[in-house]
């Protein structure tokens, strides 16, 4: 498992680090990306907390709706939050290539996700996930996904359809 887990970590180091070089500017604030949302192309909302005055330290529960306005994300990162779903907005995303999901509370993917032909990694470690949609077969650009730790007992008929997929976990 190990040797997976670090192999998924050079692919996905390898796939973007010539983005991060050219493209350096990481978002790590959802108010800051939405002042800059034509610029963002890393954002990075890993643990990332509603602040308001009355309310402090609560974790995303909910795909951040703006998120969908920001039509240059490469890379986006939602890692440990509580998010429950993939809406179906997704698919305005159109020149998403990463995206990690790890350890939130995801019980559905929209078949949407289908669309996102230029997505390399996945990463869905760590959810409550029981299926996958079979859209998610038609990513012939996928290189890397993680299924660990969720409840898939069946995978879709048309897995074998992703080509470039190197790495399953």
């Amino acid at each position: 498992m190990k040797a997976v887990k670090s192999t998924l970590l050079i692919l996905i180091l390898s796939c973007f680090g010539q983005l991060f070089a050219k493209n350096g500017k990481f978002y790590a604030n959802l108010e800051e990306a939405i002042r800059n949302k034509d610029k963002v192309i890393n954002l990075d909302l890993s643990k990332e907390f509603i602040f308001d005055s009355q309310i402090k330290g609560i974790p995303l529960v909910h795909f951040p709706k703006a998120v969908f306005e920001m039509p240059n994300l490469v890379w986006l990162n939602l890692e440990n939050n509580r998010i429950d779903s993939i809406p179906d907005d997704i698919s305005n995303l159109q020149h998403l290539e990463f995206i990690n999901l790890e350890n939130n509370k995801l019980v559905y993917i929209s078949e949407n996700i289908g669309e996102l032909k230029g997505l390399k990694v996945l990463r869905l470690i760590s959810n409550k996930l029981t299926d996958i949609p079979e859209s998610l077969c038609s990513l012939t650009s996928l290189k890397g996904l993680d299924l660990t730790y969720n409840n898939i007992s069946e995978l879709p008929f048309n897995f074998g359809n992703m080509i470039a997929l190197e790495e399953l976990g």
